[in-house]
């Protein structure tokens, strides 16, 4: 019986050595080293194996030399190579913040924005009037009770009074309102130049003609000195939109009767800095009726657009009127 052939025993090929590789280019393991700490006078020093210190020795060596790790080779390679990361990557962010300063610098060159006010002439400010009025309750025939107009006062565009007089009243008066109005019965005399209603209706009808008038509340006003005014030549601040409350249910779109009118006093501290009708104290139609003049001023751009555009829709709409034949 022939013999059987002999199984080649197993080795390892990632151990096995390139037999056609020349023995001094063969890789030689090197020996294990220990880095002793840095001193000023010498390099880190290595040691074989064989030359490993004693733990004794450490502890010796320790407390002769300070440990110093920041000027010790590794640390000075660990900064070489972050060095080289810094130079090689660029800093986004610094690069953000030189365009958004050569943004702020671009912007700063160029002349400012300057808003442009339209300064009136005096002309112009002549056709603005402002009105105020207090008013005392009375009782007509039929036992209901009205507000009836005691004061009346007018200002012209710089806050300078052009009217203002006690209105004698014939109805009986049942509330003074003086705690609000500052007016007691020795002001609708004779003796105080109390002017009859008829007289006080003619002289401010004649003032307010063809010209603006500002106020607030000037449909109660108009109302008590019996007379009307068109709706485009009145500047009313208890109607003007922007400063009305805004209903408190939440809505993307509310209609304009759903708004409510702000005090005098409240409009004219939040708009003007301006502190009128103080508490204890009658109110000064003359101080009211120029903080109703001053909200205006201020306004007065926006405000004048906004009537503009309403009397544009207006044009538009007696057109479309008179096309169709209807009346206005």
């Amino acid at each position: 019986m022939p013999p059987a052939p002999a199984i080649p025993a197993k080795t390892n090929t990632k151990s096995r050595r390139n037999p056609k590789q020349p023995k001094n280019q063969r890789r030689k393991r090197r020996p294990a080293t220990v880095h002793e700490p840095h001193d000023e006078s010498s390099n880190a020093t290595t040691c074989t194996l064989s030359t490993v210190p004693s733990d004794s020795s450490l502890d010796s060596s320790f407390d002769n030399h300070s440990l110093d790790y920041t000027h010790s080779p590794q640390r000075c390679n660990t900064r070489r190579r972050r060095s080289r990361k810094a130079v090689n990557t660029p800093n986004k962010t610094n690069n953000t913040k030189k365009s958004n300063n050569n943004k702020k610098s671009t912007n700063t060159n160029n002349t400012p924005k300057q808003v442009q006010i339209t300064e009136l002439t005096p002309e112009q400010k002549s056709h603005y009037i402002a009105l105020d009025a207090e008013m005392v309750g009375i009782i007509d025939k039929y036992g209901r009770q009205h507000s009836a107009l005691a004061r009346i006062t007018l200002v012209d565009w710089n806050g300078e009074p052009l009217f203002d007089s006690y209105v004698r009243v014939t109805q009986p008066i049942v509330d003074y309102r003086t705690f609000v109005s500052g007016i007691t019965p020795q002001h609708l005399t004779e003796e105080h130049s109390a002017l009859p209603l008829l007289e006080v209706r003619r002289i401010v009808g004649e003032m307010i003609h063809e010209r603006v008038v500002v106020g607030h509340g000037l449909k109660n006003d108009f109302k008590a000195l019996g007379l009307s005014h068109p709706w485009y030549l009145t500047r009313d601040s208890a109607k003007y939109l922007p400063f009305m409350k805004a209903p408190s249910h939440d809505a993307s779109l509310h209609h304009p009767q759903e708004y409510t009118a702000k005090k005098l006093k409240t409009l004219a501290l939040d708009k003007l800095g301006m502190r009128i009708q103080r508490e204890g104290m009658a109110h000064d139609p003359v101080e009211d009726a120029v903080a109703a003049m001053e909200l205006y001023k201020k306004h007065r751009e926006k405000w004048e657009r906004a009537v503009e555009w309403k009397m544009e829709k207006s044009r538009e709409m007696e057109e479309m009127m008179n096309e169709r034949g209807l009346e206005v």
